[in-house]
This record gives structure tokens, sequence and C-alpha cells, in this order.
């Protein structure tokens, strides 16, 4: 069963799709800095991801849907081709993707204007900011209201850095709610 789940996990390879555009309307952006917008379109294979109505087929042969997929992305750094790297300050750098939520797929970020040649961050939440103090844990780390929607563990005290919630068919007759392997993870990925 674990290594079915994992074999799912593999088939959302191509999961990340970033787009990058700088964005000069709505909140201006501070002194020296420009804003970014990323976007993150999921997708299983080469198809977009749409929750519950849309049906994959995973290695094994077996068709599946997927009625949840959470993530959090954190400690984004933005990398210009001669090396020099610009980092997201950490207290601006925490941002929860969630698939049912169009507004969340895209973030704004603010950077110096460069040409940057890659992007890289986190899947998850660093164990830092995860054990810090309450009151350092804001915007989307906050858990006051209504613990994330499903994203923090309140019997261990700590975030769930991707919920990926499938429902596989096996065998014809059976329907899709008849096995469910949930995915959750804990640990930077």
């Amino acid at each position: 069963m674990k290594n079915q789940i994992i074999k799912t996990i593999l088939l959302l390879s191509g999961l990340f799709v970033i787009h990058l555009n700088s964005d000069a309307q709505s909140t201006p952006a501070p002194e020296g800095l420009s804003k970014l917008t990323l976007e993150f379109n999921n997708v299983v294979g080469e198809k977009p991801l749409k929750l519950h109505d849309e049906s994959y087929t995973n290695e094994a042969g077996e068709k599946f849907n997927i009625t949840t997929f959470n993530y959090f992305i954190s400690n984004i750094k933005l990398h210009e081709k001669g090396g020099k790297t610009y980092i997201i300050p950490q207290d601006s750098s925490y941002f929860l993707i969630k698939e049912n939520d169009s507004a969340s797929k895209k973030i704004n970020v603010y950077v110096p204007e460069g040409k940057y040649s890659a992007i890289t961050f986190t899947i998850g939440v660093d164990s830092l900011r995860s054990t810090m103090d309450i009151s350092r844990r804001t915007g989307a780390l906050d858990i006051s209201g209504g613990m994330l929607d499903g994203m923090y563990w309140t019997w261990n005290s700590g975030y769930i850095f991707m919920k990926y919630l499938p429902k596989i068919r096996r065998g014809e007759k059976e329907a899709f709610d008849s096995v469910i392997p949930v995915f959750h993870s804990d640990s930077v990925i």
C-alpha cells in the first residue's frame, strides 16, 4: 500500500509550474523593490489538476481522483546567473497553497529588479519557524483562526507540510471512495 501511495505521488512529479511576472498595480512595493507574482498551476502528468471531477490513471493502471491538495511554500530565493541570490525575508516567505482556492495559488513577493535565472523554495515549514513562539508565526502560519483548514497537527503541535488526498478505484465495481490512501507530510520536501 505504501509503495502504491509513493507511485501515485510520483505521478504528480510534474506538479509545480511557476509563472513569474512583474506587476506594478495594486499594493505599492516597498522602496527599491518590485512586486513579483508567483503562480502555481498544479498538474498530474500533463493534465491540469482538477479536484473531485477529473479521473487520472496511475502507473499500476488504477483510476484515481484527488479530493484535496494543499501545501506550504517557504524560504523563497531568486538566483541570478552570476551566482548572486536574493532571499525573500523569512517573515514574508510563508504561503499556504490550496488547490481549491485559486487566490491562494498566486502569491506576491517583493524583490530588487534583476535578471533572475532560477527560483528555489521549500515545500513545507522549516523546523526553526515551526517551533518558534506562536507570536512569531503570523500570516499563513497563524494557527488562531481554525487551525489552517486542517494543515496543523493539534495533537502534536506541528504543521502538515503537504496534504494530498486521492481516492483510488480498484476493480470495475468498486466506487472511488472504497479505498482512500492518504499522504500527509510533516517533513520538509
